[in-house]
């Protein structure tokens, strides 16, 4: 959820998934597949951190690519950054336009912008609304959003019916370098795909250097390709969905290569009010801190796309999630759910070649 200082994905969910590259897939190997070697790189972005493995040579310049890549996505896109491209819209009477931007902002800043913002517009259409990124009013009303964590005591229900009000894609349109809103208080929030987008970013600069067999993870959201130096499909772990688990309790292992892996739960970011548990996990439709689910996993072509799809799943609930993924192309989802006080998993028909015990 961010970087440098305090950034926009500081509030949601800090792991949804054991890095098990370091125990599992990305030994040091005295044989690997080809001549260079296995690296590893690590550091601080979108308010939690990264790791990266990747087969390829010792490069400063790798790091530092990567480090202005997930410096310009965050100047695109936090909510966190008052000067980002997300905040001046945020900010704005009724347009911005990105144009004017040239001389404060890189023109991969305001790519980055639109490019989240395309998307999301997209999902929103294929998700019937359920993953919708003007929910920020909302997130900031139930203490999840940049204008600071304070949990809601008693909730307002006018107030939650006036916001609604805001909520609603349809109300923001892009033409050209002009990105329009219906209202002044209509809001952006990327932070349920850009995490996603921050990913893929990354392994974008891995593949202009070369490097075919690497994992990406920012805070649990991962994308692999190739393989491991075992020679091996890239081997991650699925947390146990728990706020007293730990974050190395795994409740199941995943295999897969060439995708884009990401989970959504409330477990580990949520307010606990008057012996009620409010996760941040917001239903566009209803307004509320909501989800019959304890976790929802994805996988996608890339990181984006498993990203935004798990937050939807998890606002969905299982009898709207599971059809839709079904009918998604190349999208496959793992629910994890409680059922007389037992956690128990339904998934769509393709994820079960991924399993492993």
């Amino acid at each position: 959820m961010n970087w440098i200082g305090v950034n926009y994905f500081k509030m949601r969910p800090i792991l949804f998934f054991v890095f098990l590259s370091v125990l599992l897939a990305c030994n040091t190997s005295p044989h690997p597949p080809q001549a260079d070697a296995y690296l590893k790189l690590a550091g601080e972005t979108m308010g939690t951190t990264y790791h990266i493995t990747y087969q390829g040579k010792a490069l400063e310049a790798v790091k530092a690519a990567i480090e202005k890549t997930l410096k310009s996505v965050n100047e695109g896109a936090s909510t966190y950054e008052p000067k980002s491209v997300i905040s001046l819209f945020n900010q704005s009477e009724d347009s911005l336009d990105l144009r004017l931007l040239d001389e404060s902002h890189s023109k991969e800043s305001i790519q980055h912008f639109k490019i989240n913002l395309i998307e999301a517009k997209r999902i929103y259409e294929q998700t019937d609304g359920f993953f919708d990124a003007t929910v920020m009013p909302l997130v900031n009303y139930w203490g999840f959003g940049y204008t600071g964590r304070e949990a809601v005591e008693k909730r307002d229900a006018k107030k939650i019916e006036a916001l609604l009000d805001l909520v609603g894609l349809d109300k923001v349109d892009l033409r050209g370098e002009v990105v329009y809103k219906m209202n002044k208080a209509v809001q952006l929030d990327f932070s349920a795909i850009a995490k996603g987008y921050g990913v893929d970013a990354v392994a974008s600069v891995l593949e202009r250097f070369g490097s075919e067999n690497y994992i990406v993870e920012i805070g649990g959201e991962t994308v692999v390709k190739g393989v491991n130096s075992r020679g091996q499909n890239w081997t991650l772990g699925i947390n146990v969905p728990d706020t007293k688990a730990s974050t190395r309790a795994i409740f199941q292992k995943v295999q897969f290569t060439n995708q884009g892996l990401a989970t959504s739960g409330d477990y580990r970011n949520y307010f606990e009010v008057n012996g009620r548990k409010y996760g941040h996990s917001i239903n566009p439709k209803s307004g509320m801190p909501e989800s019959e689910l304890l976790s929802v996993s994805v996988l996608a072509p890339n990181c984006m796309v498993a990203d935004a799809y798990a937050t939807a799943f998890m606002v969905m609930g299982l009898d709207k999630a599971l059809p839709l993924a079904e009918r998604l192309p190349a999208v496959e989802a793992y629910f994890i759910y409680q059922s007389n006080s037992k956690m128990v998993t339904s998934s769509t028909a393709g994820f079960s070649q991924y399993l492993i015990d």
